[in-house]
């Protein structure tokens, strides 16, 4: 086993194992898919669009709002049909580790490597946070409880994880960049 699978693996047992209590278990279970939940539905996003219309005004915050949205959903694309088919790396529970792992119940299909939540997760925060600043603290703190959660679930090795958070956050940069070369949406 080389050196960077036993880091992997020492990770995954501090987060899965021993950094774990009742009151986080029921906390990560909800948080790693709070994007499907009212509260990030019905709250957060529009709470969001709500913050980039008045600091930007309106076309140009819905402008990004909708950019943010679908250069997600490529993130998520590229992501999920792409680098997971090419790596394959199996998920935890489908390897022989050298400690028990923790499911904490919640069982996920498909390949391991990268996270898409993280590359999700990151992907807006670091784009959001480009175009408002104000709101980085925020959406950071939301993306690296989703990634963390991933570990502590027990769905994703830590590398996963991180693999994801590089992924995204560095073609929200990418496609910032691009943007930039638009006039208004600096």
């Amino acid at each position: 086993m080389n050196l960077a699978v036993k880091l992997d693996y020492i990770l995954m047992e501090l987060i899965n194992v021993d950094w774990t209590a009742p009151v986080l278990d029921s906390f990560f279970v909800y948080w790693t898919d709070v994007q499907k939940t009212p509260l990030f539905q019905l709250g957060i996003v529009p709470l969001i669009l709500f913050v980039m219309i008045r600091r930007r005004g309106a076309l140009i915050g819905i402008t990004l709002f909708l950019i943010t949205i679908i250069l997600t959903m490529l993130c998520d694309f590229i992501n999920s049909e792409l680098l997971k088919e090419f790596f394959q790396r199996a998920r935890p529970d489908a390897v022989a580790l050298p400690f028990e792992l923790q499911s904490h119940g919640v069982r996920y299909g498909g390949f391991s490597f990268p996270s898409s939540h993280a590359a999700d997760s990151f992907c807006l925060t670091t784009f959001i946070s480009l175009y408002f600043p104000k709101m980085a603290p925020y959406v950071l703190i939301m993306a690296f409880l989703n990634a963390y959660s991933r570990v502590y679930i027990g769905v994703h090795f830590p590398f996963d994880v991180l693999a994801g958070a590089v992924f995204g956050a560095s073609l929200a940069y990418v496609a910032s960049k691009l943007l930039s070369l638009i006039k208004g949406l600096k």
